[in-house]
C-alpha cells in the first residue's frame, strides 16, 4: 500500500506534463499583419520611385536628342588645300544634327570618297561645336593638260590647283586630256617622268624642266639645244638613259644636225 500511493503523484506529474506539451504544439501562430502590410506599401513604393526615375530618364533622353541646342553648327575645318571649306561641309552633311546622334564614321567615310584626303577627323564638342581635320595627299608631281596644270599626289590623284606644293617634276599632257580633281593618271607616266628628271642630268649633261607624255610615243623630254628625245614606255629604263649622252653628242655632230633622238628600242637609238 504504501508504495502504490507514492506512484500515483508521479504518473499524474508525467501525464500533467505531456498535456501542457501537447497543448503548446497544437496552437498555430497568428500571421503579423502589420510586417504583411509594411512588406506590402515598401514593395509599392519601390515601384513608384523606379517608375519615377524611368520616366525622367526618358524625358531626358527626349530632351537630349530633341533640343535644338545641340544641333552642330558650321564646323571649323582644318587642314584642307586642295578641298574648299564649303565642299568640305556638304561632303560631311552633318551641320544640324544633334550631336549625341550624328554618326562621325559616315561622315569621315564620305570625305575620304574624294579621293584627295589621306585621312580625316571629326572632334565633337559639347553643346554643339564641331572640327573637322583633314589631312590631305602631299603633291608630288605638277600636270599639265592644255591651259590647266593641276598637283598631283605619288599614287596618280589629281588634287586640284597647285597651292602650296612645288613639285619639281612637271608632266606636260601633250594629248591635253581631259582631267578631273579626284581622279587618277597613269602613275607608270608619272614614275617615268619622276626617273627621267633624276637621271639625266648625270647620264646626258642636263635636266629637263618638263616631261612630255603621248598615248602614241610615251615619255620625251627635249635638250637645252632643243633636240627632242623620245625614251618611250617604263621599259629598259636605265639602259635608254645610258644611251642618252653618247646619242646626244653623235646627234649634235651629224649634218645636217639632228632635231629627234628616238630610243624606245633599247640598245637601237635612232636620230635623224
Amino acid at each position: 500500500m504504501p508504495l502504490r500511493s507514492q506512484a500515483r503523484p508521479i504518473w499524474r506529474s508525467k501525464l500533467h506534463s505531456a498535456e501542457i506539451t501537447l497543448g503548446g504544439m497544437a496552437k498555430a501562430r497568428r500571421p503579423d499583419r502589420r510586417a504583411t502590410d509594411r512588406h506590402t506599401i515598401s514593395a509599392v513604393l519601390h515601384r513608384i520611385v523606379y517608375l519615377g526615375v524611368t520616366l525622367a530618364l526618358g524625358y531626358g533622353l527626349v530632351r537630349l536628342l530633341s533640343d535644338p541646342s545641340f544641333q552642330l553648327s558650321t564646323p571649323d575645318i582644318r587642314g584642307a588645300r586642295y578641298l574648299s571649306q564649303s565642299e568640305v561641309v556638304t561632303t560631311a552633311d552633318i551641320v544640324g544634327a544633334n550631336i549625341f546622334r550624328v554618326s562621325t564614321v559616315s561622315a569621315m567615310s564620305r570625305l575620304m570618297e574624294l579621293g584627295i584626303p589621306e585621312d580625316a577627323a571629326i572632334n565633337l564638342r559639347l553643346p554643339n561645336k564641331v572640327t573637322i581635320m583633314i589631312d590631305e595627299r602631299p603633291a608630288a608631281y605638277l600636270w599639265k593638260s592644255g591651259h590647266a596644270t593641276f598637283a598631283v599626289s605619288d599614287d596618280g590623284t589629281v588634287l586640284g590647283p597647285p597651292t602650296t606644293d612645288h613639285p619639281s617634276v612637271l608632266v606636260i599632257d601633250t594629248d591635253a586630256r581631259t582631267v578631273v580633281r579626284g581622279q587618277k593618271v597613269d602613275v607608270r607616266l608619272l614614275r617615268t617622268a619622276n626617273y627621267l628628271v633624276r637621271t639625266l642630268p648625270s647620264a646626258a649633261g642636263f635636266t629637263p624642266g618638263s616631261v612630255d607624255v603621248s598615248g602614241s610615243i610615251g615619255a620625251s623630254v627635249v635638250s637645252p639645244d632643243g633636240i627632242t628625245i623620245v625614251i618611250g614606255d617604263d621599259s629598259n629604263l636605265a639602259s635608254k638613259v645610258d644611251a642618252t649622252g653618247p646619242t646626244l653628242f653623235a646627234a649634235r655632230r651629224a649634218e645636217p644636225p639632228a632635231t629627234t633622238i628616238d630610243l624606245r628600242f633599247a640598245g637601237h637609238p635612232v636620230f635623224r
